[in-house]
């Protein structure tokens, strides 16, 4: 999914609602503008990933959903799982970068990615393109994790990065798929300290999509006008989906105001005209939003997807 679709995503689980109200998740909160993959990738690549999608495949299967869809997969259905697709495992992550301009890529830009498997089950040396294998015999790094490289074919791939792309395994059958660019980095980072942190999400989470969103693709308005940074939405397992939205302003006083001025504007009937305040889209009215330092956080509710 890139990030235009997880905008979609995000404001068409809004709309097709039948009930919203403001609400905390069901777990322990996540710290404000924090979504999986962060500050693990972080502190190995330098910069955070701008969309993150991760999905457990039991609590899919016990979502009111997608319940039905996953009851008899023992296989994770998300994009950009790429030659993982058809992979077992209980739990897949993929975490994206925009890179720079391809004119052979759909999407007009490279695009950088990490995914990652959880008790995968199956041999990388098994994957294929046809009749060639996609990766070579492995090595051991000192941690005792596997480093996979890439073959010619894996290489060549048509729409994949430059380089191809490496897996490194380890013994509680975590996989990690990364850009052959990103290798030296990764490699470094496992040979001491093994696997990747899970998640921090809480325990009920069955599947997580967040991704920044460009200010670009929204019209700003007024003297206090911004978008979201990030979007998120959470399906549970076993109870309803959850929509959070961050803003991030200059400073604790100004997201105070924004906050103020949202309240006012929600008790005397938010106007739809161009002009919507420091919104560049008309959010919820159901409660206020949250400050936390100097963002402000709505989550909604989904009572009923359609």
């Amino acid at each position: 999914m890139n990030r235009s679709l997880v905008y979609s995503l995000v404001f068409v689980a809004c709309a097709s609602t039948t009930a919203n109200k403001t609400t905390t998740a069901g777990s322990a909160p996540i710290e404000a503008d924090s979504c999986a993959g962060d500050p693990w990738l972080k502190e190995i690549l330098g910069e955070r990933p701008e969309l993150s999608s991760t999905m457990v495949l039991d609590r899919m299967k016990r979502t009111r959903l997608f319940g039905p869809l996953f009851a008899n997969r023992d296989t994770l259905a998300m994009d950009h799982l790429g030659d993982l697709q058809g992979m077992r495992a209980a739990m897949a992550e993929t975490y994206e970068w925009q890179g720079p301009p391809r004119a052979s890529s759909s999407t007009g830009h490279e695009t950088s990615r990490v995914t990652v498997l959880r008790k995968a089950f199956g041999d990388p040396l098994a994957l294929r393109s046809g009749d060639q294998p996609l990766y070579g015999a492995p090595s051991t790094l000192a941690s005792g994790a596997m480093e996979y490289p890439p073959t010619k074919t894996n290489a060549d791939a048509p729409f994949g990065p430059n380089g191809g792309r490496v897996i490194f395994t380890f013994a509680d059958g975590t996989w990690v798929e990364v850009d052959q660019w990103m290798a030296q980095r990764f490699r470094a980072s496992f040979a001491s300290t093994g696997a990747p942190p899970l998640p921090p999400f809480g325990s009920d989470v069955a599947w997580e999509v967040c991704g920044k969103l460009d200010a670009n693709e929204a019209v700003k308005s007024g003297a206090w006008g911004t978008v979201p940074e990030r979007g998120v939405l959470r399906f549970y397992a076993g109870r309803d989906a959850d929509v959070d939205l961050l803003f991030r302003f200059s400073s604790l006083e100004v997201a105070t105001r924004a906050s103020s001025e949202q309240r006012a504007r929600c008790a005397q009937g938010l106007p739809h005209e161009a002009d919507k305040g420091i919104f560049s889209f008309t959010p919820p009215c159901e409660g206020a939003p949250g400050i936390e330092g100097s963002f402000l956080r709505y989550s909604m509710r989904i009572s009923s997807v359609r």
